[in-house]
């Protein structure tokens, strides 16, 4: 743990489990596909002898430091680019249309 040695805290184990809810609903043949993630739950498990404000320091700055948690809980712009066989694409000029099975 990153955090810990910078700040000179002994962690001598750390297990995480995390879970996620989630749905997912719509049609692929009709492009309206959609998903939402409903829910995340994490359960840590630290063993450390260190003064627990201190292990809590490490912990604060691992959950502010994390890129993932912290776009899950601060949802930012996506700023998409596509491009197809080199140019770009633009797929709204394309309006979505019911597709067959193959």
């Amino acid at each position: 743990m990153l955090y810990a040695s910078m700040l000179g805290v002994e962690i001598t184990d750390a297990k995480m489990h995390v879970a996620g809810t989630w749905k997912v609903g719509g049609s692929v043949y009709r492009q309206t596909r959609q998903s939402v993630m409903e829910r995340v739950e994490t359960t840590l498990e630290i063993q450390s002898d260190d003064d627990p404000a201190r292990v809590a320091a490490v912990l604060r700055n691992a959950s502010n430091g994390c890129f993932v948690e912290q776009t899950i809980r601060n949802p930012v712009p996506i700023e998409e680019t596509v491009k197809v066989n080199g140019a770009a694409f633009a797929v709204d000029d394309y309006p979505a249309e019911t597709m067959e099975r193959p």
